[in-house]
């Protein structure tokens, strides 16, 4: 079977052309069309550039290779169950182990399509945007359903997600008088944000959240949420430790403190002076 234009479409829209090295959402040097080191030459290695046309020259080698794996795993498939088959390994390399195909095998329809879009996550996490292909990727191989009207993940641009990612890293900023809803920013506030993430990160600065771009975020904010909860972890078990200049803060506090109550305390012994010394005498003699 020979891979077709519509697949290759297909796997570029859904995988994003990039033609610098960037690392995926679990770390993995990725370039092209999703090529990675793992699906064979070229190796991808950090700094690697190539043009658009080696991506694709690359892409067409690569889904060959799994196009074969996929033809092995599913004997007497129809070409376009193949071809979403194809897609899903491309991007899993899980078309020998998944579990949905041993439910295709035996005409298990219903089963086969529930168990495959349970492979909608990345390192543990479900992603809105894997669930999506794989729905697509689903209708594809079940109900022989393209998707028309083009599909480019890698051009996606604004939605309510992105702008509280953004939030979340500090490249957008809410107005102290603003409301809360996000309709305060605009589509062009959202493009410099992302441009600003894009320089930052040595990424292609041209606003798009393209593959590249999406892992990038996905990554940093799961390091900068990392790095929170522990530690918040730390401080709520004593283990966490002050900055020097916090430090100086609570010692200078507690001083003062102490001098206050000091203070106050000799006040109060001087205004009773008399009283004391008339206690202290009738202990000396005994009458106390």
């Amino acid at each position: 079977m020979q891979v077709s234009q519509r697949l290759t479409k297909f796997v570029a829209a859904e995988e994003g052309v990039v033609t610098r090295a960037y690392r995926d959402p679990v770390g993995i040097l990725t370039i092209g069309v999703g090529h990675t080191s793992a699906a064979g030459a070229p190796e991808v290695v950090v700094g690697m550039t190539i043009t658009r046309e080696q991506a694709f020259d690359i892409l067409m080698v690569d889904l060959r290779k799994f196009m074969a794996r996929c033809e092995t795993a599913m004997p007497r498939a129809m070409d376009f169950e193949i071809e979403g088959a194809t897609s899903f390994d491309f991007n899993t390399g899980a078309i020998h182990k998944a579990s949905w195909v041993k439910f295709w095998s035996v005409g298990d329809d219903k089963q086969a399509r529930g168990r495959f879009l349970l492979w909608n996550k990345a390192g543990g996490k479900r992603l809105r945007g894997l669930a999506a292909r794989r729905e697509r990727e689903a209708d594809i191989i079940f109900l022989n359903k393209w998707p028309g009207g083009g599909n480019d993940a890698s051009t996606s641009k604004y939605d309510p997600d992105l702008a509280l990612q953004l939030i979340e890293l500090g490249h957008l900023r809410r107005l102290p008088d603003a409301p809360k809803s996000l309709r305060q920013f605009g589509a062009s506030d959202v493009v410099s944000a992302v441009e600003a993430f894009q320089v930052k990160h040595n990424l292609v600065a041209d606003g798009i959240v393209g593959p590249a771009t999406r892992a990038t975020l996905q990554r940093t904010l799961a390091a900068k949420r990392a790095t929170r909860a522990s530690g918040a972890a730390g401080l709520a078990t004593g283990g966490g430790t002050l900055p020097l200049d916090s430090i100086n803060s609570t010692t200078a506090l507690a001083i003062s403190a102490s001098v206050i109550v000091a203070g106050l305390l000799l006040g109060w012994v001087y205004r009773n002076r008399g009283r004391l010394f008339g206690i202290r005498a009738k202990i000396t003699d005994g009458e106390v």
